[in-house]
């Protein structure tokens, strides 16, 4: 969320800090109007306790772990994820602000 309206025509910048060594390519960067998004069904979706990459991860393992067919995914609030490494789910379908795993046969 950019805080508010970036108007047709504008320039962007997107940077990294020099602490973050990875290389990036970005093809196309497209903004739109939104809103955070509240999650979909709380029951179906678990919601790190906190903004931090152990946070997320755990809620993606408690996801891909389940057993009773109820859970579909992470609902990742709108916020700053802090994160050092990469999150491991290798089934993960992200869109929008939650993350879902695709449905089993």
């Amino acid at each position: 969320m950019l805080g508010g309206t970036v108007k047709a025509g504008s320039r962007t910048k997107l940077q990294k800090d020099s602490a973050n060594t990875s290389r990036y390519a970005i093809d196309s960067v497209e903004l739109e109007q939104v809103a955070p998004k509240t999650d979909p069904d709380p029951g179906a979706y678990v919601v790190p306790a906190r903004f931090d990459h152990q946070d997320v991860q755990n809620a993606l393992d408690k996801v891909r772990m389940h057993t009773s067919g109820k859970l579909r995914g992470v609902h990742l609030p709108a916020g700053d994820y802090g994160t050092s490494n990469k999150l491991f789910e290798p089934e993960l379908v992200v869109r929008g602000s939650t993350a879902q795993l695709p449905p089993t046969a």
